[in-house]
């Protein structure tokens, strides 16, 4: 037989071109429009967009005559001071709408792979925003800096906690009712927000406008304590979705049990802050056969072992990849990405490509994730994972090979 690679890019199918777009969709569409637009959305999508965008813009601009007509009544009367601050105020949220705009966009593929990891930076960046503000008492001359800087820490905050918060809410409406799930987390977040506010209140009320340094020790401990819940909401909340490190810690389970570890101990013993380099940073998943190999009877030999897969492991060096056919679903990613780590574990070190024990290992990899492939997607859907979709980077190349 002969083997034919076909590598498609971009995400297309199969080597089929793109569908041209209008101009206002190529214009727009990176910032403004969710990925694959408008295969990706339901057919309303758009109508709603375009009320609910001007919506905001006419609230905008009344909040801007509301926000002046506040500092008038303050007792600043029609003075020159009193426009300027209100144009001065105004000035500090369009910078921070500005830069909301601009994270938004960066931030809205990468939530959706670590909401919890984005949940928690978002509100450590929020609580800086309130310390720059909080700096203005003691830096009056630097006041629209500061304050314009508190803004745009709190803009960029909620281009983080938003979309996040909204995973959390569509994981916790199982019945299908993400409407009622979402309107009393409205109301929850009204009702804490007024007792926030009372609190506050009180709070400065005791310390009074003469002790700036007081309000700065009771900031601190607020921060402290939001943070803390903060982390415990996190720490509680169950995704059943797979990303980057609920997978691993999945697979980890797994090979020293033998048994798939429940929705609740993964999401208790991943990591929610993230720093440094993922586990397991040596798997790729996607790219091209040629990225890895560069002998042709290797690679036929690859794709005659995996010919009944969606997948194909290579090991090159010190990396792992996993290419994904075009008709690859989630569920053979999870199985390739627990070949792969399988493969891993075999050896404390990664021997050079195409060595005979690199050969056997491979081997040794592929039929224990075949003799348990059945049996291993079976718990997984027993214990209520979702196999949708596996929400990890990966680069969009994917090969198909036929006979001849």
């Amino acid at each position: 037989y002969e083997v034919a690679a076909e590598v498609v890019e971009d995400g297309s199918v199969g080597g089929e071109a793109e569908k041209p777009r209008p101009a206002w969709e190529r214009l727009v569409g990176p910032v403004l429009l969710p990925r694959g637009y408008p295969d990706s959305v339901s057919p309303d999508y758009l109508g709603f967009v375009l009320w609910n965008m001007l919506r905001h813009v006419l609230s905008s601009a009344y909040g801007v005559l509301g926000t002046q007509t506040m500092l008038l009544a303050l007792g600043m009367g029609q003075s020159a001071l009193a426009l300027s601050t209100a144009w001065n105020w105004v000035l500090k949220d369009g910078f921070g709408m500005g830069v909301k705009i601009a994270i938004t966009s960066r931030l809205a593929a990468l939530v959706d792979l670590d909401p919890k990891k984005w949940r928690f930076y978002g509100d450590c960046v929020m609580t800086l925003g309130t310390a720059a503000e909080m700096a203005t008492a003691f830096m009056p001359q630097y006041f629209f800096a500061l304050a314009s800087l508190g803004n745009i820490f709190k803009k960029g905050a909620d281009a983080a906690t938003g979309p996040s918060y909204r995973v959390f809410l569509n994981s916790f409406a199982i019945n299908s009712n993400i409407g009622d799930v979402s309107a009393r987390a409205e109301a929850q977040v009204v009702i804490g927000n007024l007792i926030g506010l009372g609190l506050g209140v009180a709070i400065s009320a005791a310390i009074g406008v003469n002790h700036p340094d007081k309000a700065v020790q009771a900031y601190i401990i607020l921060a402290v304590v939001h943070a803390y819940c903060t982390w415990q909401s996190l720490h509680g909340t169950q995704l059943r979705t797979l990303n980057w490190e609920r997978l691993q810690v999945l697979i980890d389970g797994y090979l020293e049990s033998g048994q798939v570890p429940s929705v609740a101990l993964v999401n208790e013993t991943e990591s929610i802050m993230g720093f440094g380099k993922p586990r397991y940073s040596e798997i790729e998943v996607g790219g091209s056969i040629g990225d890895y190999v560069d002998d042709a009877e290797h690679a036929t030999r690859l794709f005659d072992m995996y010919r009944d897969e969606k997948y194909i492991l290579v090991n090159s060096k010190d990396t792992v990849g996993i290419l994904l056919h075009r008709d690859a679903t989630a569920q053979d990613i999870v199985l390739a990405m627990l070949e792969a780590r399988y493969f891993l574990a075999s050896a404390k070190k990664v021997c050079s490509n195409g060595s005979d024990e690199v050969w056997e290992r491979l081997e040794a990899s592929h039929n224990f994730v075949r003799r348990r492939a059945k049996r291993f997607i079976d718990e997984l859907k027993g214990h209520g994972w979702e196999l949708d979709a596996v929400l990890i980077k990966m680069r969009s190349s994917r090969y198909s090979f036929s006979e001849q």
